[in-house]
């Protein structure tokens, strides 16, 4: 018997021995896990550091396969995306790390960011609201909400954000240059006055600030004001060419065109040739009966569409007796005045170039529509608003929509002319053969999209 108790307690002391074994290696992989998890973030941003994103978005990958609800890793891989500029991928992780933690500031943060690039600045708008309500007593996120809203054109939350901090913070330049932007956008000008005034307390003779103001006085018709300001300005630096073109046309508005001759031949003198400068150089000569016609022709060779400019050309040359100049000018604008609804069209399709150059697209698609009710003939209007879809606004379907309409108005035997769809310079095929080429790629890209969208 006693043999055999023995044996019954060594398999006893056996079977201890493994359970604490096996206790031992759950604990040890339960640590190794934990530790590579605790490690593995540094090691992520080490190697976003030295930019090996790659590396990086591997590393990630494999360390959601172990925690799928870390936050941190999801946000890791999302600016390892975005380093290769895939912002839909980036925003798609992101959001999958918002859903795992909703009141972490650094994923919201990076949903802000990765939705205003990808030109969702409303929905960033949106997560900054909630950033600040989780932090309201951080001034950063409070200021990163104005800007968002004015870059969605919210000018009216944004301003109110900024009044709110500007009391804690009434020395900062930035914050009140701001401010007088958003009261000059909301139409509010008496207040940006006020604004500019108190930023040159802070920073007197500050040239940006004092021209705004200064054309800020010409809105609202206190020219007085802005020939003393200008000229105050002009006797600690004479040079300037900005201020010396303000102060001309402050002088022009005020009827002295002696002194406004003045400011805007020391402005030619000191470097400036722009076409405002030309313009106003020659009417304030014209109003006091000296027709300097070269003003007006370099003032009209840089914007021909002009037909103020076309017609004092015209005069100023007449009166200096280049007859034939002076017939012909004066005929266009008389055939502009004739077709006063294609010469509408015109400038609104000069409009909606402006606009687009300063990246408000959804304005410059309602010109180019103004500009094809009033000529409806011109064809390459379709062009230019397919091609806002399609570049400007990534509306692809509208886009495919327009490029047919034009090829449909289009025979291909009677387009001779070059296709400028940017300004960096001419692409040598037609209209018609670019919205041929991009009919067939828009075509697949929206048959492709819904496949997309079913993966993800």
């Amino acid at each position: 018997m006693i043999p055999f108790l023995s044996q019954v307690a060594s398999g006893k002391h056996q079977r201890s021995k493994a359970i604490l074994l096996l206790f031992a290696c759950i604990f040890l992989a339960s640590a190794y896990v934990k530790a590579q998890q605790a490690e593995s973030p540094q090691q992520i941003q080490t190697l976003m550091d030295g930019y090996r994103y790659e590396e990086a978005q591997a590393m990630c990958d494999r360390l959601l396969l172990l925690d799928s609800s870390n936050p941190d890793l999801y946000i890791l891989k999302a600016r390892a995306l975005a380093a290769f500029s895939k912002y839909a991928d980036a925003l798609a992780v992101a959001r999958k790390g918002y859903l795992r933690d909703s009141t972490n500031l650094k994923v919201i943060s990076s949903l802000i960011e990765f939705l205003n690039q990808a030109g969702e600045t409303k929905k960033a708008c949106v997560y900054a609201r909630k950033r600040v309500a989780l932090s309201p007593e951080n001034r950063y996120f409070r200021l990163q909400l104005a800007n968002l809203c004015y870059q969605a054109e919210n000018f009216r939350e944004g301003l109110q954000i900024q009044l709110d901090i500007y009391p804690v913070d009434s020395t900062n330049i930035t914050l009140m240059k701001q401010i007088v932007n958003a009261y000059m956008e909301l139409g509010k000008l008496d207040s940006a006055v006020v604004f500019c005034n108190k930023i040159l307390k802070i920073i007197p003779f500050d040239p940006f600030v004092t021209n705004k103001l200064a054309n800020l006085y010409i809105k609202i018709n206190a020219y007085k004001k802005g020939i003393e300001l200008t000229t105050a300005f002009l006797l600690k630096d004479s040079i300037n060419t900005a201020i010396l073109k303000s102060n001309g046309y402050l002088h022009y508005l005020s009827k002295d065109y002696p002194s406004a001759v003045l400011r805007f031949e020391s402005a030619l003198r000191h470097g400036d040739s722009s076409r405002f400068t030309y313009k106003y150089l020659g009417m304030a000569n014209y109003k006091q009966e000296v027709y300097v016609w070269p003003y007006f022709q370099s003032a009209y060779w840089m914007d021909t569409t002009e037909n103020e400019m076309c017609f004092y050309y015209g005069v100023a040359a007449a009166k200096s007796y280049l007859y034939d100049t002076a017939v012909f000018y004066l005929n266009k604008t008389l055939s502009r005045l004739k077709a006063s609804e294609q010469f509408g069209s015109l400038v609104y399709l000069e409009l909606a170039s402006l606009y687009n150059d300063h990246n408000k697209s959804d304005t410059a698609l309602i010109l180019l529509e103004r500009a094809y009710e009033r000529n409806r003939t011109n064809n390459d209007i379709l062009f230019r608003m397919a091609y806002q879809y399609d570049i400007h606004l990534q509306n692809y379907k509208e886009a495919l929509f327009y490029y047919r309409d034009f090829i449909s108005h289009s025979p291909e035997a009677k387009l001779k002319k070059s296709a400028k769809v940017n300004k960096e310079g001419e692409v040598n095929i037609t209209l018609y053969e670019h919205a041929i080429v991009r009919v067939s790629e828009l075509e697949i890209l929206l048959k492709e999209a819904p496949k997309k969208t079913q993966k993800d």
